[in-house]
């Protein structure tokens, strides 16, 4: 059945939806230093986001690119490691551009130090039990209070595909579910 111009232009601008929606924030680290001598090459190739001294420290620069074709894009530059997506790891870790604002407001508003980490939120459940942050710039997330290397870590997740670890925790103030919900339902949070 021939189509007429009107279902192909329909047709070309889902795909062209389609493969901007494919376009993903990609976090990619770069251990050492060759932090700043590959960032200023892959800011020329790839779409990034604009660089903090925060996230500098880290080592992570994120890049705007399709997952699925990240690891082959990567090759040529040796030393950057995409992270892995902690429910999949065979794809690259995702952030949506919201999710990617609070990860920035969080590491630029304040001394806490974050780590992605490589399992999901269930990994780290098994005899915890979760808790509510009451405290900026985190407020309102659900997490784990979780014992790392000897610091107390508050192990939340930020997206399907990131789980981050908070780990200087001590700093911060937690209640259980049903306490975090009472309070809510009080009008006292």
């Amino acid at each position: 059945m021939p189509l007429n111009e009107e279902n192909q232009t329909e047709t070309t601008e889902i795909d062209e939806n389609t493969i901007r929606h494919e376009e993903k924030w990609c976090i990619v680290r770069i251990p050492g230093p060759r932090y700043n001598v590959l960032v200023p090459i892959l800011e020329k190739q790839f779409e990034t986001r604009k660089r903090s001294k925060a996230i500098d420290q880290l080592g992570y620069i994120f890049l705007k690119h399709n997952p699925d074709t990240l690891l082959a894009d990567l090759l040529p530059y040796y030393g950057a490691f995409p992270l892995r997506d902690c429910a999949n790891q065979k794809r690259p870790a995702t952030l949506t551009e919201s999710e990617l604002n609070i990860f920035t407001k969080i590491l630029e508003d304040s001394d806490l130090n974050l780590i992605i980490l490589d399992h999901d939120l269930t990994y780290y459940a098994e005899g915890h039990v979760p808790v509510v942050c009451i405290d900026e710039p985190i407020f309102g997330k659900t997490g784990y209070i979780v014992r790392r290397k000897g610091n107390r870590n508050f192990i939340f997740s930020l997206s399907n595909t990131v789980t981050i670890s908070a780990t200087n925790a001590h700093k911060l103030r937690f209640l259980s579910i049903e306490d975090y919900q009472k309070a809510k339902d009080n009008g006292l949070i």
